[in-house]
């Protein structure tokens, strides 16, 4: 179905179809709502309608994804009915907001405003089968709109006026100077996520995938729009950090290292080691590790990052190391073995480092002019790629010998 569903689904919804973002819909209408906060002057005023549901997927019908409340509200746009919150100096003006079944209209605070976007509602309801609960749907005025007003349209409409709107997609739709305010209920969700999972008995292995795999990857989502305030990116850290020391039967546990060394990539240090008492199948994968750190070469391409005498990068199953009896300080790089004018090797000054055997290798290695970068590989593989096959094949080679 997805090579039709751009067809089906209006361009207005910002759900379902690639390269639609969800951020999208966010950002755009944290902007929107922070022009209706910021414009306290003019006669013309405006507001937001975010509307809920009563049950969406209950009672839509296949018929109606073919029109689309966009279409509706688009129509009353081209009539010169409905004009939506106008930013960036009246710039743009936007009138709606979809995403799968969550809606935001943006009208005219008027009465005749107020007129259009409640016949359209009611259109759409008769169209699509669909009902909106106006008891839970929430309505936001431009700074510039007065009382009576206000007052007039929230009652016809029967929604509830608010002067700090609520959540839209999971995220704020206002964030003032209380910005830890703003984001304590993620930080909340945050907590009870772990507790859920506390409770289980985990390996300091499974701790780990559980860390790495859904908590540090859960505050990316508010990242994508907001900066978050170091004091909370601090809060979420010392919960993850708990949550890592905490034994199975209680809450607390000793902390052993700081999380600054917890955090560091694995090849600086990291969660690398073996430690104590570790379960069978982390053994077995540093086992493997191991072997695969031992039997990898470097892979020449166009960056030149690969250093002549502590990289292994000759080709061939043995001997990837370049070994000479006195090592050269004029060259570190293996770019510097290279005609840059030409792309080809230096022969000559290849020939002055290392013997005929280790030159004739170098000479083999292949040059071009794509932008592949140095890479490690898999010598055993032609693919490159490490295979279990090979490795064991590898292990077995080595026992033999000894």
């Amino acid at each position: 179905m997805s090579s039709i569903l751009g067809c089906c689904i209006n361009e207005g919804q910002g759900a379902f179809i690639p390269r639609r973002l969800i951020s999208d819909n966010v950002i755009i209408t944290y902007e929107d709502l922070h022009s209706l906060q910021m414009k306290k002057k003019g006669k013309k005023g405006n507001f937001a309608l975010k509307l809920h549901m009563s049950k969406a997927y209950d009672r839509i019908e296949w018929d109606f994804l073919a029109e689309g409340f966009s279409t509706l509200i688009n129509e009353a746009k081209q009539n010169g009915l409905m004009k939506g919150a106008t930013i960036r100096r009246e710039r743009f003006a936007i009138n709606h907001l979809f995403f799968a079944d969550d809606c935001i209209l943006f009208g005219d605070a008027s009465i005749e405003g107020e007129n259009v976007v409640r016949e359209i509602i009611k259109e759409y309801e008769e169209i699509s089968g669909q009902r909106v609960n106006f008891e839970k749907s929430l309505i936001y005025f431009r700074a510039n709109v007065v009382a009576n007003v206000k007052d007039t349209i929230t009652n016809i409409l029967g929604v509830r006026l608010t002067s700090n709107p609520e959540k839209y997609l999971g995220l704020p739709m206002m964030v003032g100077r209380r910005k830890n305010w703003a984001f304590a209920n993620f930080l909340d969700w945050f907590r009870r996520r772990i507790a859920g999972w506390s409770l289980r008995y985990l390996s300091m292995g499974g701790k780990e995938v559980f860390v790495k795999s859904v908590l540090q990857s859960t505050p990316v989502y508010v990242m994508q729009c907001f900066t978050l305030p170091k004091i909370l990116c601090r809060k979420l850290e010392g919960i993850m950090n708990k949550f890592w020391w905490s034994s199975n039967k209680s809450n607390k546990g000793i902390h052993w290292s700081n999380w600054d060394a917890l955090c560091k990539p694995k090849s600086v240090g990291g969660l690398a080691k073996i430690a104590s008492y570790p379960s069978f199948t982390w053994r077995s994968i540093c086992s493997a590790r191991d072997l695969i750190a031992k039997e990898i070469l470097w892979r020449i391409g166009n960056v030149y990052c690969v250093n002549i005498w502590n990289n292994p990068w000759l080709p061939r199953i043995e001997k990837n190391l370049v070994s000479v009896r006195h090592i050269s300080s004029n060259w570190t790089t293996v770019n510097q073995l290279i005609e840059e004018d030409t792309n080809t090797w230096n022969r000559e000054l290849i020939l002055n480092i290392v013997d005929a055997e280790q030159e004739n290798r170098i000479l083999s290695i292949p040059l071009t002019d794509s932008r592949s970068k140095d890479m490690l590989v898999w010598k055993y593989e032609g693919s490159a790629e490490y295979s279990v096959r090979s490795g064991y094949w590898v292990l077995v080679i080595d026992y033999l010998i000894l």
